[in-house]
């Protein structure tokens, strides 16, 4: 029970690790955004809005880790919903936080599954949120130069999330390997230890049986 406690909280461990670059990611995207917003249309009460959309986004992704495959869709939906919010109440930087945040929100769900078909689906729906997030806005002078660079990006974000997920759980499958191996180890000294004792039980036992014997032996013939 204690080695299954340690593996999982080994587990957790490593899963928690890897969001602490993309945390580090977020901060640069925020602080990004809101100066390009600021140089173009400072707005007060947007940018509070913003701040607390922001704020749950990367609160729910810290917490990512404990949301199974039952809840994935409602995860990524929420997501993607965030998102939508703070890029249309920043038209100003609405490009920096589509870029910044939707390819990280597919890289994420690399994650939870390595099912193509599934992260395919994550990446049309996120070409979708850029495409309606631009005309909302009423951007579309911009939206043919950075729609090749946002496609660019998630192909990039994609085959990176692709072999880095994968060295993540061959790490923990390493790890857990390790810890049955361990667990084997300790299982085979305490049944050597046994043995060993049993051996040293016998040898006493003949021992006493022999010295008893003898000295029935010896008065006997007395």
């Amino acid at each position: 029970m204690v080695v299954t406690n340690k593996n999982k909280l080994e587990t957790i461990h490593e899963l928690f690790e890897t969001r602490k670059p993309i945390l580090i990611w977020l901060i640069f995207v925020y602080a990004g955004s809101v100066t390009l917003q600021f140089l173009d249309d400072p707005r007060v009460i947007s940018s509070l809005v913003f701040t607390g959309l922001f704020i749950l986004h990367a609160a729910l992704h810290w917490i990512s880790y404990r949301v199974n495959q039952r809840h994935f869709w409602f995860y990524f939906g929420v997501q993607g919903i965030l998102i939508y919010l703070c890029a249309i109440l920043f038209p100003g930087s609405y490009q920096a936080v589509l870029v910044g945040l939707l390819p990280v929100l597919i890289a994420q769900s690399l994650g939870f599954s390595f099912r193509i078909s599934r992260v395919i689906f994550i990446a049309l729906v996120s070409v979708i949120i850029f495409f309606d997030s631009a005309l909302t806005v009423g951007d579309t002078k911009e939206l043919l130069v950075f729609i090749p660079i946002f496609i660019m990006m998630l192909i990039i974000v994609i085959a990176y999330g692709i072999l880095f997920f994968r060295q993540v759980h061959e790490r923990v499958r390493l790890q857990k390997f390790l810890n049955e191996l361990q667990v084997a180890h300790q299982k085979v000294e305490e049944l050597t230890l046994s043995n060993e004792r049993q051996r040293m039980a016998r040898d006493l036992h003949d021992t006493l049986a022999q010295g008893v014997g003898g000295s029935n032996y010896a008065i006997g013939s007395f």
